[in-house]
């Protein structure tokens, strides 16, 4: 199982961040603006939330959520 949880969001001079921790060092960053986590392009980044996008759907994923997958099979949000 894979897993990334988005655990705060900042903005500042040099732009805005969300933080992720997850199951394996590469879903733990911070990533700005149009950057990419788990294959979803971060859409936008707000004080209590951010939009990802994949696939053409956009999912909306509140600060303390967690996407999941199993097997390899597709993201979603638990």
């Amino acid at each position: 199982m894979e897993t990334f949880t988005l655990v705060g969001t900042m903005a500042y001079e040099k732009g805005a961040f969300a933080f992720f921790e997850g199951s394996s060092s590469e879903f733990t960053k911070a990533v700005k603006a149009n950057g990419v986590i788990a294959g979803h392009k971060l859409a936008d980044i707000f004080a209590a939330s951010v939009s990802l996008e994949a696939d053409g759907k956009q999912i909306e994923l509140p600060i303390g959520s967690q996407m999941r997958r199993e097997d390899s099979g597709a993201w979603r949000v638990v």
